[in-house]
């Protein structure tokens, strides 16, 4: 395959992001990468070469298709490529690929490169994101340190595991894994955290009989979250959590420091109802904000508080993420 050939297109391409890639420093690897120069490659290995892995070349039972000129296809041949144009035409060009560091060369170089050739569509975006470690080490079967990851979403629960890692580990750089500090992460962050602020807030609409109007609960625009929507686009996931965190830091020491609970042992009077009713009414509108913005991070929590949150009369319910 003459690889060579694409060179300058590619170079382009990536350097004017018609091919983005995130983030830029590994779109800097792949710019040094091309400045180095091309070369044709072989799209096929002996049987050997190959440990008699991947399909064989149909004119030659000596040799085996090489897997990233193989393989790469599937993108396209699995949403209807050559079978279904209508479906085909629906999912590509991708929008994006995510992938590890490791095969950025394959998709950034090898796979325009290859649609290049044959005339058809190149995907939008490259999202390359680290490795793992597990308690400083790679993973490994030989040294037992592999994580099961269906055994602490049973202990833990999804949200909790996804909140985890897309939180406490940038998803462009390599990032340790530790029971340890999962735990921290989980009683800090969720249970005195998020779950705390549910439970003080639900039991307080409760204990004081808050009820807000349709119109209160009937869907919010956010406008002031243009750094948490930025920070998404560009797939800065820990970023955007921090802000949403940031937003519930901020309701917390609000709370504190309107005290809401003392004026419900005053005398009862229309002002002592007035000024619980608008501390309630921004607390909840808060909450509810909260909750549209860890959807896409913790779906769950968020159905959960949700519907909680927006009904007439707001209960107590049980703990989110009861402490460890």
């Amino acid at each position: 395959f003459k690889l060579s050939k694409y060179q300058k297109q590619i170079s382009e391409l990536i350097e004017n992001d018609k091919l983005k890639i995130y983030p830029q420093f590994r779109k800097n690897e792949v710019v040094k990468f091309l400045k180095e120069g091309l070369r044709d490659i072989s799209i096929s290995r002996s049987n050997k070469r190959a440990k008699n892995w991947g399909v064989q070349v149909p004119s030659d039972k000596d040799q085996r298709m090489y897997v990233w000129f193989d393989a790469l296809n599937i993108y396209q041949s699995g949403v209807g490529f050559n079978s279904d144009e209508k479906e085909y035409k629906k999912w590509w060009p991708a929008d994006l690929h995510v992938i590890g560091k490791g095969i950025i060369r394959f998709h950034a170089v090898y796979w325009p490169a290859f649609l290049l050739s044959a005339g058809l569509p190149l995907p939008k975006a490259l999202f390359v994101h680290g490795y793992f470690t597990v308690n400083g080490e790679k993973m490994s079967k030989s040294l037992g340190n592999v994580a099961d990851p269906l055994e602490f979403i049973k202990k833990y629960g999804t949200d909790a595991l996804r909140y985890y890692f897309l939180r406490e580990i940038s998803p462009f750089a390599d990032g340790d894994f530790s029971t340890k500090r999962l735990e921290e992460v989980y009683n800090a962050d969720l249970a005195n955290g998020l779950g705390n602020l549910i439970a003080r807030v639900s039991k307080l609409c409760e204990t004081s009989r808050f009820k807000q109007t349709e119109s209160e609960n009937n869907g919010h625009i956010i406008f002031e979250y243009e750094d948490y929507l930025k920070a998404m686009n560009e797939y800065r996931f820990n970023d955007a959590l921090a802000l949403v965190w940031a937003k519930i830091t901020k309701l917390d020491k609000y709370i504190n420091e309107e005290k809401p609970w003392e004026l419900l042992k005053l005398p009862e009077g229309n002002k002592k109802i007035q000024n619980i009713e608008n501390i309630l009414a921004h607390a909840v509108n808060q909450i509810q904000e909260i909750a549209i913005l860890i959807e896409p991070f913790m779906p769950q929590t968020s159905e959960t508080i949700k519907n909680q949150f927006t009904k007439t009369e707001i209960k107590s319910e049980k703990s989110l993420f009861p402490r460890i």
